[in-house]
């Protein structure tokens, strides 16, 4: 029973009310609904009704019964603040009836000002003796003011309309829930089966927009190589801004949800203490939900959605379904770039095996039948594609003009440019001139072409079978070798000259050796000096000299063979970090 002086008028109102709040069908009519029966219950000017943000442990006034108190509205109040603070803080209701002279009152945020402020009745509003919010009473009409017989029947009062917003809550809860299930359901659908990132952005926004009542969304994301916001899609965006594409974080909402880290809701911007002064945005709505897209622990984007049909205001559960559909969003942009990438992957891979193909077919495996002569070359990429290659082109049954080349950098470009210097060297050859000349030529050419930076080192040798003579000519790379058989010694053959393609005005020598049966020319290109073991020592000049003083009876594929396995067998198993060819001819 009730220790309260109650009339009978009084207790059927009391009951009347709460029937009324308990048949509100949405949760902001009833938080209405009770902030103005609380008014009458307590005969008093105003009221209002707190709720407890159990994240950050604040107060936020949640509804308000009169003008003049609504731009409190999502005021935030720390629980060590005013009599509303005091109230949520020890769960038990505080009456003030001398505001103005009462310390413990704060008034901006207990009321609106201390000169319209005289009394003050604070209830907690418990679920369980769980504090979920406050109600709060202003100025009775009494000359007593506030009575502890009005804090009773507030409490009682507030009692019921505690189980009415829990009920409300738990109720709009599972709808949410229910919502919210179904929009990540259609939004995991949606990623799977856009197929492009245009097309997941518009289900995306249709989505969004269907299942939050939403007339403006918006997708913004980190452009990777700029690492400058732009707009990927929205609804009823300006044209202009979504023209001008790129965006700053001096936009209130954007920078701070940037800052925080996370999502933000808020039903009016106007009276939400938590954005800068600057309220001038692009919305019509006052209300508006923002979350990040967080990719891999970083921001990189933002979803926004605002202008809710009706006037509408947006709630907790919106700012929480719309942070699950951030993260369903980025998961299906990352799948669908990761199937583009794969699919270019694949389509890069099969452009390269079709040039690697046409790389080892332009590049002889059988050579023209000289009398008297055996030629082997064999050229190995370090990537499935490379810079090196050899030629060997005939003049007539007596001569011929072997090369061997290494252009710069490896895999595609570098096999690109192999064939521009390989065809170049090709037509210059067949056009005759000193092999000093051909390099002249070559390397002008190239200076001017070039647009990379990209040069070749090359040594070129023409033989002369009927004179046993060769001449030999050398743009910057080493010194090649010519083994002579009978005194059993490497003879270095050395003609000066820089890369091709470094100085347009370079002048290439040419020089002449005699050569005898049973002597060898072997052409070869640093990646074989060059291959490094497991104790980055480099295979060196020394080591291939041993291989060819001891193989030199070799035929030269045997001999080309074994070089190429003993520079295997050095590197111990290491991936060879450099292209590599040899080019073998026994006299």
């Amino acid at each position: 029973m009730l220790d309260i002086d109650i009339s009978r008028d009084q207790l059927d109102f009391l009951f009347g009310v709460i029937k009324k709040i308990n048949s509100a069908d949405e949760l902001d009519n009833l938080l209405e609904d009770i902030t103005i029966a609380s008014s009458r219950v307590c005969t008093c000017e105003t009221s209002a009704l707190l709720l407890i943000d159990h994240k950050t442990g604040e107060l936020y006034y949640r509804s308000a019964a009169k003008e003049q108190m609504k731009p409190l509205a999502e005021k935030r109040i720390p629980l060590d603040q005013g009599i509303v603070g005091l109230a949520a803080r020890e769960g038990n209701p505080v009456i003030v009836n001398d505001a103005g002279n009462d310390t413990r009152v704060v008034f901006y945020a207990d009321s609106m000002s201390r000169d319209n402020t005289r009394s003050i009745l604070c209830v907690p509003l418990k679920i369980k003796e769980k504090i979920i919010g406050v109600l709060e009473c202003i100025n009775s009409t009494k000359d007593s003011g506030f009575t502890e017989d009005d804090s009773k029947l507030l409490t009682v009062f507030g009692d019921f309309a505690a189980i009415a917003i829990n009920n409300r809550e738990l109720f709009k809860t599972t709808v949410c829930r229910l919502n919210q299930i179904t929009t990540i359901y259609k939004i995991s659908q949606a990623a799977s089966r856009a197929g492009n990132i245009k097309n997941l952005c518009s289900t995306t926004i249709d989505i969004i927009s269907e299942a939050m009542n939403a007339g403006r969304v918006s997708i913004i994301l980190k452009d990777e190589i700029t690492g400058k916001y732009v707009f990927l899609a929205g609804k009823n965006i300006d044209s202009k801004v979504l023209k001008a594409g790129k965006i700053t974080l001096r936009d209130n909402v954007l920078s701070f949800v940037h800052n925080l880290g996370d999502g933000v809701f808020t039903r009016n911007i106007e009276t939400d203490e938590r954005f800068g002064v600057n309220k001038k945005l692009r919305y019509k709505s006052k209300s508006f939900v923002c979350a990040p897209i967080i990719n891999k622990n970083i921001i990189s984007g933002f979803i926004s959605v605002t202008e809710r049909a009706d006037n509408g205001v947006f709630h907790y559960d919106d700012l929480v379904c719309l942070k699950t559909v951030c993260q369903e969003f980025i998961d299906g942009y990352n799948h669908i770039r990761m199937n583009r990438e794969l699919a270019e992957k694949s389509r890069l891979d099969t452009e390269i095996e079709i040039i690697a193909r046409l790389q080892r077919d332009i590049l002889p495996d059988h050579f023209p039948a000289f009398r008297g002569v055996a030629i082997a070359a064999a050229s190995i990429p370090c990537r499935k594609v490379g810079g090196d290659f050899y030629d060997i082109i005939p003049a007539d049954s007596q001569s011929f003009t072997a090369l061997i080349a290494d252009v710069s950098g490896k895999g595609l470009p570098a096999a690109v440019f192999m064939y521009n210097c390989r065809a170049l060297l090709r037509v210059l050859v067949s056009s005759g001139g000193s092999l000093g000349e051909i390099f002249s030529g070559a390397n002008r050419y190239i200076c001017r072409d070039s647009l990379s930076g990209m040069f070749a080192t090359s040594f070129m040798a023409y033989i002369n079978l009927k004179k046993k003579k060769i001449n030999f000519s050398n743009a910057g790379h080493f010194d090649q070798y010519l083994f002579k058989a009978r005194q059993k010694k490497i003879v270095p053959l050395n003609a000066g000259g820089k890369p091709l393609g470094v100085d347009e005005n370079e002048r290439y020598q040419q020089k002449s050796q005699a050569f005898s049966s049973g002597d060898l020319l072997i052409l070869f290109t640093d990646g074989i000096i060059e291959a490094v073991n497991k104790k980055h020592e480099q295979f060196g000049e020394t080591r291939l000299k041993k291989i060819i003083s001891s193989g030199y009876r070799l035929a030269p594929s045997a001999l080309k063979n074994k070089i190429i396995s003993e520079v295997k067998r050095f590197t111990g198993g290491n991936e060879i970090s450099d292209d590599l060819a040899v080019l073998i001819i026994k006299f």
